[in-house]
């Protein structure tokens, strides 16, 4: 014999879908107060980690724009000392400049240079030979083999040597072993100088030959320039000679500038 099951009953009645609503609202409002709760805390604790930020950022940025500012002065510093530098060197070369001019004035103005001209010294001793110099002027101006070189306008002190286009060698009567006639200016007496080396001579010569200290020896020629003048004479020995010892005037390895003769 067949039974008809009883239906079971409907759960999803009126009074179970109310708890569900209410216990899903509930947490809905859970939810919204304690989200909105850690919001605000969590905004609360992050203003002071923004400020500190911002703090620590504008402190970099300052620590930056310092050590670029100390950077911009360091190289502003170095250009003004290299400028410094600039005048300094504008300053000496303007200082050259006017002595020199000083001096040509000056060399000018107590030389008859109708048959001279000024050159420049460019090379002396230790850089040139012993006894030589090297001068600025050459074939192109005049200069010849064995024109006489003067250290002012009456004081000859050698003989151009070699020349160049340009430049020329000067061979000063002191080179040792160089020997040139010289005259004395107070006798006319003619002596064979023997050249010593630093504008330094000597003579050997007879006790009983007229020289004194002070003599005067002139390079023989129409116009009489002086070579040099005695300064020692040595007569001690047992022999029956005297060394005299002569010495050119001035210091021509001082001098910057010298005179050559191009039309004797």
């Amino acid at each position: 014999m067949n039974y008809h099951l009883k239906s079971k009953k409907n759960n999803n009645n009126p009074k179970k879908i109310f708890i569900v609503f209410v216990v899903v609202i509930f947490i809905f409002i859970i939810y919204q107060l304690t989200f909105s709760f850690f919001r605000s805390l969590s905004h609360r604790a992050s203003v002071p980690v923004w400020i500190f930020s911002d703090y620590i950022s504008n402190s970099l940025a300052s620590i930056g724009n310092i050590f670029e500012s100390k950077e911009n002065l360091i190289v502003e510093n170095e250009v003004l000392k290299e400028e410094i530098k600039k005048l300094k060197l504008e300053q000496i070369e303007y200082g050259v400049l006017i002595k020199e001019n000083q001096e040509l004035k000056s060399l000018f103005g107590r030389s008859n240079l109708k048959d001279k001209i000024i050159t420049r010294i460019v090379s002396k001793p230790p850089r040139s030979p012993y006894d030589t110099l090297i001068i600025d002027a050459g074939r192109r101006d005049g200069v010849k083999n064995d024109s006489l070189v003067y250290i002012s306008n009456n004081i000859v002190v050698g003989k151009v040597s070699d020349v160049l286009e340009t430049t020329s060698v000067v061979t000063l009567f002191s080179t040792g072993g160089y020997k040139q006639e010289a005259l004395l200016e107070r006798t006319g007496a003619v002596f064979e100088l023997i050249g010593k080396g630093n504008a330094n001579f000597s003579i050997e010569l007879p006790k009983d030959t007229d020289v004194i200290w002070g003599d005067l020896l002139l390079y023989p020629s129409v116009n009489s320039s002086i070579i040099g003048n005695i300064y020692y004479i040595d007569s001690s020995s047992q022999s029956a000679f005297k060394a005299v010892f002569i010495r050119a005037p001035g210091n021509v390895f001082e001098s910057k500038w010298l005179f050559v003769e191009t039309n004797e």
